[in-house]
């Protein structure tokens, strides 16, 4: 996991891109009080280390005997900033399409499982709402969300979590013609 702009402690951020997160810092999560800082664009160099953090953080967990991990790709967290169209204005490989925005956690799923047992557990994690934005959704609805879960539905993940911020999972995972973002992603 990692924090991207929403971090509640850093005075200096890094985001995929230059776009001061919506809302305050929370106190409830220990932030400091304020509004969250105008992170820095992240750059290539900046998008690799975060890559190899993620990579190396699971093998770190593999070898202290973990059985997997999960990924962090929502609640408005830095993996979900890339996703989330708002919050990501790239015009480069990271950004514009819903493959470009989720190629960086596709690349750190795909790394991290050429490097492990086959027995070893990957997970994801996705939402539409996040901590500083709970009513968020995906402007195209389930239209998006079907989009979004074919990209996933191609990666070597053993499980996907869909997760509700903080509203409840009636208000975040079901779309206005009965759908489900749960039922969806089955």
């Amino acid at each position: 996991m990692h924090a991207g702009g929403i971090s509640q402690h850093l005075d200096e951020t890094r985001a995929p891109s230059a776009i001061r997160p919506l809302g305050e810092k929370m106190a409830h999560y220990g932030g400091k009080p304020g509004r969250f800082p105008m992170p820095e664009m992240m750059t290539k160099e900046n998008i690799e280390d975060v890559k190899n953090g993620f990579i190396n953080s699971a093998l770190n967990a593999l070898e202290a005997g973990f059985d997997g991990i999960e990924l962090h790709n929502a609640n408005g967290y830095l993996l979900d900033q890339f996703l989330t169209p708002y919050t990501n204005t790239r015009d480069d490989e990271y950004g514009g399409n819903w493959e470009n925005r989720l190629r960086l956690v596709a690349t750190i799923i795909k790394s991290i499982k050429r490097r492990v047992p086959e027995s070893f557990i990957i997970g994801l994690r996705i939402s539409e709402g996040k901590v500083n934005n709970p009513d968020y959704r995906w402007e195209e609805g389930h239209h998006a969300a079907i989009a979004i879960l074919k990209i996933l539905s191609k990666l070597p993940i053993d499980y996907l979590h869909v997760a509700a911020e903080s509203t409840g999972w009636a208000n975040e995972c079901l779309y206005n013609n009965g759908m489900s973002l749960t039922g969806l992603a089955k």
